[in-house]
């Protein structure tokens, strides 16, 4: 696997190939079973897989104009594939302890010196990421913290533009 900059998405060129190996996957117990055993890099390539940036042509501009967008949010995804699709990537990444690597976010800056709101798990902190306020959850952790929980806790918070 590369050593590539987390914060810069890997683009994947077939997403209607993507879907489909991924819909074979879930609808077949022992491929799904397989599918959830996977750990380390084989765990984090499936955990990226749907982070992945998608460079398609735009519907209605045609050919010549293109759009980014990842697997869960590509046009032509069957609605009633995302949540089994969503179930599944979020179980693997409970039972591998990892996350996609995209969510790492690098590049923002704090706007402040306090944060804005707080709750048991972390505080809420204004920042600016490529010139775009934006709203930043940052986990508190300590010495005696369970880090497998807080990930499991906090894996569906993410960037807020404001």
């Amino acid at each position: 696997m590369s050593s590539r900059n987390p914060s810069q998405p890997h683009v994947a060129p077939d997403p209607v190939a993507d879907c489909s190996q991924l819909r074979a996957v879930i609808s077949d117990p022992a491929r799904y079973r397989i599918f959830l055993s996977q750990r380390d890099e084989s765990a984090q390539a499936l955990l990226d897989l749907v982070q992945a940036v998608r460079v398609q042509p735009h519907p209605v501009l045609g050919p010549f104009k293109v759009y980014c967008c990842q697997l869960l949010d590509y046009p032509l995804l069957d609605p009633s594939l995302r949540n089994p699709f969503v179930n599944a990537l979020l179980r693997l990444s409970t039972a591998s302890g990892l996350h996609p690597k995209n969510l790492i976010i690098v590049g923002v800056r704090p706007l402040g010196d306090y944060a804005v709101a707080w709750g048991k798990y972390g505080d809420i902190w204004q920042g600016l990421m490529h010139g775009e306020k934006v709203a930043v959850k940052v986990i508190r952790l300590y010495a005696n913290t369970d880090r497998k929980k807080t990930q499991r806790l906090n894996s569906r918070h993410f960037l807020v533009k404001l």
